[in-house]
Parts: structure tokens; C-alpha cells; sequence
């Protein structure tokens, strides 16, 4: 194709604008310096997206009457056109490098149509053919989001028709469903450069991850692990290992006046190889009705796959005030900075989107979990936390109870506040999970709840389970920990619990639980090195002060060290909350079964969450025979 010598030719990818005419490359509009001989390339590669152009075809192309060191001239011209696009060799967007054959254009192209002007003058068209199916998939987006916040929702959808589609549309339905198992939505990238617009980023991924995940026929990595790759460049490969797929889809979002473009890409790794690449213009006024469409067209393609019920959820659109999705996103992007002032902050979107929208049941759920993770954080006593917690949990679930999230919130939280028995709990955690097989948290408190039971070997399953869909987050990693733990496997859990603080070395309750780890494994030495270690880095005052005091002991001094950490505990509650259950644990480790059974009995006056391990702890096995912790045993519910 020689049309790159036409001057009617513009092209547009990514950020890019190409004119063949004026001879100008753009980004963003703005123009960039680039040489003769990589604009000449790009024009070359830009004609024929998705197709090998062979290193022949480049030499008569580019160099076709004049004598060079071809190999040296050629790959000085892509390694400068790959500058000028900040493109990478290694892990390529653009220009894909195919062995020593040649070179392929793998972003999604489209091409201006001369007649007319504006952004629906232009033609998508795919880069690449549809390739047989791969067994599994995940999903990365990669973008500027310079749109209204009351089309996000819409915008994701139009994602998902190049998602699933693709995924659905190569081979037979049937053929399909079989190889295709598990989906990770990556982060979407703004690249706009603007750091106020990363909330409306987050919540794109968050709509397409809840979009995704009504398929039951795969399995959908959970938002938590996904975040993790905010803001990196790790190479494909990196993170296909690390999310246990095989292959990603990459794409952009773009606003140009009206008109939103999508394009996505499926890209297999490892070995990368680029597979499906599409484009889709829709209307900023339309995209609620695009949702729909996209919805249905999902569902005509896999329909032997779908049970009614999934289909009809694809299809359901549920009208949000803008304004309210707009304060809800915040929420969201402050809520997983995880500080206890950004939690704060976060109750204050929430509010602020169902003052909004009275009707919003996820705006719900994201603040029934909020006040929850305050009183994990020691902000909110567990008894005020349970309280708040339970309002928005049982209005959420009033509002929509078909919501995996509405179930698994208001199961937590009447559990969480001694009011549901753990037979009712677990019926509810099952019923969410049948609702959304996907919905990580669901798993996670279904693990929690099996290993209050001492139901240990079920516990450790379901909590791998849950970490299967989130295999990144903190808490559902240092749950799966405890699952060892509670089952008396020491080593693993021991084993677990670093695993979790090689990805997060600086989280709190990791390293507070890994002492005991080692406490109940024979090793006082280990306790108390990790003990020093996760009260340095609390930032409680009395916490240092406590950390400096393990430092001088011996391991034969352990019992020391116990007293030194029911001390510390002592000073924090004078200021904060600090766990009655884990008070009752160091006095019980400590050989004083009085103490440890007077702040058990404390435990179940706050509220404490906590209490309901008593029976599977360790440290309290001494107790069990005490009439007083039977008594205290049977009003909680776990005999």
C-alpha cells in the first residue's frame, strides 16, 4: 500500500495524529520534532496495522535508490521513531518487533475520511485479524479520560464490548467458553497528565471490573490486586506472572468533542503476541443506550454460556445522578489509600453521594465497609463502627438485594455486631458468592467465618479461593495467614504471612500477627525481633518507646517482651482503640489466665470482632475448660 505518500492520508492512534500531507505527527495536538526517515516509517507501518512489513519492504520503501548498511540503518531509524512515540522495544505498544523478519504496527489505527471533518469523519478499522482462543485473559486499559462524570459507568461498557466480544466473538461459543478462565481489568492510564482526574481512572476500572465479573464462567481478579500496577511499567510478562493469565488487552479512551473513542487490543504474553485490536465511536448523550447494546450483543454471542439471570444483569442499566457518581469515585479513590485520615475523608464523599442520590446502594456498601476498616484502624470503637456500619449495610440491602455486595456487607456487619448466628451468616456469604462467584470479599469473610468454627482445612480453601480472584491484597493474604494459623499449621502460616510482607513490607497487621506466629512456633527469639519490628513502624509514640525496649531483651526474656506489648496497648487506649481480644491473647501467652479472661469478658462488652476466634486461638487452648470462658463461649455463639 503506498497511500502513505497520499496527501488526503491522517491517521489517529492513541494520542497520536499523523498527516502524511503537511508531513506533521501530533500528540495531543501538539506537533512533534521528528526526522525524515522515522516520519517516513511510521507512514510505512501506519498503512498496514497489524501486518508483518517485512525488512524488504522497508528497504524499498525508505531506501529504494540509495546504498546503506540496511541492518544498521533501519534499526537506527526505528530506534528514533520509537523515541519520538516513547515507545519501548522490550515491552512495545506501538511498533512491535517480529524476530528478525520484520516490524508491525499493533495500535489500533484510525484513518480520516477526507470528505468530511471532525471526529466522526473518521473509519476504524481492526489492526489485527481474530486469532483462535486463548485459555486465559486479562484485560488492561491504558488512556485519557477527558469526559463527563456522568458517562464513566457507559464509557466502561463500551470497553467491555471490545473485551468481550473479542474474547467470545473467535471460534464457536462452546469452544469458547471452555478455554477462556480468568480476567484481570489493570488500571486504566490517564495520560493526561492532569493528577485530579486519577479518581475518574479508578472508578472506570472499578465499573468494568463489576461489568466483568457477572460472567460466571470467569474468573475476575479483584480490584485490590489490579491497583497494585497503578503508575508502573512492568513488563507484560511481569505481570501476567504475577496475576497467574496469559494474556492482556490494552486500549485507549479518547473525548473529542461529542464523540468518546474506545480501542482495545488483546495481546497473549508469554510469548507476546498480539491477536485483536478494534475501535468503537460512540456519543457522549448516547452511552447509556450504548450500554445496553453492548449488554445485549454480549449476551447474543455467548448465550449458551449465560443462565438468564447473568443476561439479564449485563443488560440492566441503573440510573445514577452524576453528581452522586462523581462524589462516589472520590469516595472510592480516597477509601483505598487506606490512611486513617483518607478513610475519613472518605465517609464525607460517601455521604455527600447518597445525599445525592438517596438510592445509590453501592455508595451504601462502600460506607458500611469504611467504618469498618476505621475500626480495624483503630479510629472508631468496634461498638460505634458496628452501629454506623449497620445502617448503611441493611439500607443498601434494601435498596438492591440481588448485589453480591449488598449480601456480603450486611452478613459481615450483623455478624461483626453479634446479632446474626453463624449459620445464618454462612448462608448469606454463600448466597452472595452464588450471586457473583468473583466477588473476592464474599470469599474472604466466608474463610473468616469457617475458621471461627475451627473449621480449618474449609477455611484454608476458601481463603485461597479468595485470593485466587485478589492474589495482591493485604488483608485477604494475611487472612489466608491466619486460616493456617487457627488451623495449628505454624510454618505455613508463617511461611504465608511473609509472602504478604514481601509485597507490602510496611503493613501494620501483617507484621503484628507475624509475631505471634512465631510465638506459637517455639521461636521467642523471632517474636520478639518481629514484635520490635512492627511497633517501629506503627507510628503510635508508644509504640517507639515500646520497640526500644524489646530491643535490649534476650529471647529467654520473652515474657518481658509480653509485658512490655500489654503496655503498649494500655498507653493506646488512652488515645485510640486498641484490641481487647489481643490484650486477652498477650495475658494468656503471658501464663495469666485471669487477666486474659477478664478482657475476653471486655472484648464482648465492646464488641470486639475479634472475639469470636477465642475458641480456634492458640494462646487461649489453657482456657477452654473455665467455666467462665464456656459461658462467654456459648453467648458469642461459637459452641
Amino acid at each position: 500500500m503506498s497511500s502513505h505518500s497520499d496527501p488526503a492520508q491522517v491517521f489517529r492512534f492513541a494520542t497520536f495524529e499523523l498527516n502524511t500531507g503537511s508531513r506533521e505527527l501530533r500528540k495531543d495536538g501538539v506537533r512533534l520534532r521528528i526526522q525524515d526517515q522515522p516520519f517516513r516509517l511510521l507512514a510505512i507501518l501506519i498503512t498496514r496495522p497489524g501486518d508483518l512489513v517485512t525488512r524488504e519492504e522497508l528497504r524499498k520503501g525508505l531506501w529504494p535508490d540509495t546504498y546503506v548498511e540496511f541492518d544498521t540503518a533501519l534499526n537506527s531509524t526505528v530506534k528514533r521513531l520509537r523515541n519520538v512515540l516513547n515507545d519501548s522495544a522490550d515491552n512495545p505498544r506501538l511498533i512491535e518487533t517480529v524476530g528478525s523478519r520484520g516490524y508491525r504496527f499493533i495500535y489500533p489505527v484510525e484513518r480520516a475520511n477526507p470528505r468530511n471533518g471532525g471526529p466522526d469523519a473518521f473509519t476504524k478499522y481492526r489492526g489485527l485479524p481474530p486469532q483462535p482462543a486463548l485459555p486465559m485473559v486479562a484485560v488492561r486499559l491504558a488512556g485519557n479520560v477527558s469526559t463527563s462524570k456522568a458517562v464513566l459507568a457507559g464509557i466502561a461498557a463500551s470497553i467491555l464490548v471490545a473485551v468481550v466480544i473479542s474474547l467470545w466473538a473467535v471460534g464457536s461459543p462452546r469452544e469458547q467458553s471452555a478455554s477462556i478462565r480468568s480476567i484481570a481489568v489493570l488500571p486504566l492510564e490517564s495520560l493526561s497528565g492532569d493528577p485530579s482526574q486519577a479518581y475518574f481512572a479508578d472508578g472506570l476500572t472499578d465499573q468494568l471490573i463489576t461489568d466483568l465479573s457477572q460472567i460466571s464462567g470467569l474468573r475476575v481478579i479483584s480490584r485490590t490486586s489490579v491497583m497494585q500496577y497503578k503508575g508502573t511499567r512492568k513488563p507484560l510478562s511481569q505481570i501476567t506472572r504475577d496475576l497467574n493469565v496469559d494474556a492482556l488487552v490494552e486500549g485507549t479512551i479518547l473525548k473529542s468533542g461529542d464523540q468518546v473513542r474506545i480501542t482495545a487490543q488483546l495481546v497473549q504474553s508469554p510469548p507476546e503476541r498480539h491477536l485483536w485490536a478494534q475501535t468503537y465511536v460512540g456519543d457522549l448523550n448516547d452511552v447509556l443506550t450504548l450500554q445496553q447494546r453492548v449488554s445485549s450483543d454480549i449476551a447474543s454471542r455467548i448465550r449458551s454460556n449465560l443462565s438468564p439471570q447473568e443476561e439479564a444483569r449485563l443488560k440492566q442499566i441503573r440510573p445514577i445522578n452524576p453528581d452522586a457518581y462523581d462524589a462516589y469515585l472520590r469516595g472510592l479513590y480516597l477509601q483505598n489509600q487506606q490512611s486513617a485520615e483518607a478513610l475519613q475523608k472518605a465517609v464525607a464523599c460517601y455521604q455527600d453521594a447518597l445525599r445525592k442520590d438517596p438510592n445509590y446502594a453501592l455508595a451504601y456498601v462502600a460506607l458500611a465497609h469504611t467504618y469498618s476498616e476505621l475500626s480495624y484502624r483503630d479510629v472508631l470503637s468496634p461498638r460505634d463502627a458496628n452501629a454506623k456500619a449497620k445502617i448503611a449495610s441493611l439500607n443498601a440491602f434494601k435498596l438492591d438485594p440481588n448485589l453480591a455486595e449488598t449480601r456480603t456487607a450486611l452478613a459481615s456487619i450483623e455478624h461483626d455486631a453479634f446479632e446474626w448466628e453463624a449459620a445464618k451468616t454462612e448462608k448469606e456469604l454463600r448466597a452472595a458468592i452464588e450471586l457473583n462467584p468473583n466477588y473476592a470479599p464474599a470469599h474472604d469473610r466466608l474463610s473468616m467465618l469457617l475458621q471461627e468454627q475451627g473449621r480449618g482445612e474449609d477455611a484454608v480453601q476458601e481463603a485461597k479461593r479468595a485470593l485466587e480472584l485478589d492474589p495482591l491484597s493485604i488483608n485477604i493474604g494475611a487472612h489466608l495467614a491466619d486460616a493456617y494459623y487457627f488451623a495449628r499449621q505454624y510454618k505455613q502460616a508463617i511461611a504465608q504471612r511473609r509472602r504478604v510482607l514481601e509485597l507490602h513490607p510496611t503493613a501494620s497487621e501483617p507484621n503484628q500477627d507475624l509475631a505471634l506466629d512465631y510465638l506459637a512456633d517455639g521461636d521467642p527469639g523471632q517474636f520478639l525481633t518481629q514484635a520490635q519490628q512492627w511497633l517501629e513502624i506503627s507510628g503510635e509514640a508508644s509504640g517507639a518507646e515500646a520497640a526500644a525496649r524489646l530491643r535490649s531483651l534476650k529471647p529467654a526474656d520473652y515474657h518481658e517482651g509480653l509485658q512490655i506489648l500489654i503496655q503498649q496497648a494500655m498507653a493506646q487506649r488512652k488515645t485510640a482503640y486498641a484490641s481487647a481480644m489481643w490484650i486477652a491473647t498477650l495475658y494468656a501467652e503471658n501464663g495469666d489466665k485471669e487477666m486474659a479472661l477478664t478482657w475476653l469478658a471486655k472484648g464482648y462488652d465492646e464488641k470486639d470482632p475479634d472475639i469470636f476466634f477465642m475458641r480456634v486461638e492458640p494462646a487461649l487452648d489453657s482456657l477452654h475448660s473455665d467455666p467462665r470462658f464456656q459461658r462467654l463461649s456459648v453467648l458469642i455463639g461459637v459452641l
